[in-house]
């Protein structure tokens, strides 16, 4: 649960958004973008622990080079790894993220999506949905600005020698080469056992649960892909299709 006073959240939200905007060649630090629940947490644990750098969550930034993580748009100027995810599966998540009280969530934006939603059953998943999917489309914001997912993942270019991509899909399948790739990219020879780092951070470790066991409360709540697939009727496929089919189909999700 977010403890953090609400001038606190804002101060150090604004220092972040300097140092990503701004200060990054002051800094160089390695930055990670997604749009949230992406799994942008978990590739930033990776890299710290393999690199030797902080990284700090939701709180200021050392004032020496780190792990940054944002969900900032593009474009940018500055070398950035941009981490995606199936659009449809990031709704799920985000799902059970913004309306499930539980550890490690916001209580005051439980109560703003669920308000969006009006009286509705939240567990009735299927049911639910399509109310879930319209109002995060149009309703979401990230810095003040509403985004969707859509727009987000486009507003990067897989063109750009500044940006790597990296798929959570492939984070899960063979989290060793991704990382290997991303240490590669970035000419940084790791500090610890790459294997034993994904280890460290894999979802059984860090829930004492196998990946597949959901927990809907949770932060970290199953820790598969694909599970939009349990989720969605055929009124969410065919509002994901009307909203993200186009950037779907970029990206090879379907």
């Amino acid at each position: 649960m977010e403890t953090r006073p609400e001038p606190l959240i804002k101060f150090h939200s604004l220092q972040r958004y300097v140092i990503w905007k701004h200060l990054q060649p002051v800094f160089n630090n390695i930055r990670v973008v997604e749009f949230p629940k992406s799994g942008g947490t978990w590739l930033c644990q990776m890299l710290a622990d393999l690199m030797g750098l902080p990284f700090p969550r939701n709180s200021a930034l050392p004032f020496r080079r780190a792990i940054q993580h944002a969900h900032h748009i593009g474009p940018t100027s500055y070398k950035t790894i941009v981490l995606i995810r199936d659009g449809r599966d990031v709704i799920t998540s985000a799902y059970f993220h913004f309306l499930m009280s539980g550890e490690r969530k916001h209580g005051q934006l439980v109560k703003k999506w669920r308000g969006l939603l009006g009286d509705q059953n939240f567990t009735d998943i299927k049911k639910t949905m399509p109310l879930f999917i319209n109002a995060f489309h149009n309703s979401f914001s990230v810095g003040g600005k509403n985004i969707n997912w859509g727009q987000h993942v486009v507003s990067y270019d897989p063109n750009d020698d500044n940006l790597i991509f990296v798929k959570y899909e492939n984070l899960l399948e063979n989290s060793e080469l991704e990382l290997k790739r991303i240490l590669d990219w970035y000419k940084i020879e790791a500090k610890k056992d790459i294997s034993s780092i994904v280890d460290k951070h894999s979802f059984k470790n860090q829930t004492g649960r196998n990946r597949g066991e959901e927990q809907a409360n949770s932060f970290l709540r199953k820790g598969v892909a694909g599970d939009w697939k349990n989720n969605f009727n055929e009124q969410s496929i065919q509002l994901c299709e009307e909203y993200y089919g186009h950037t779907l189909r970029r990206f090879d999700y379907v």
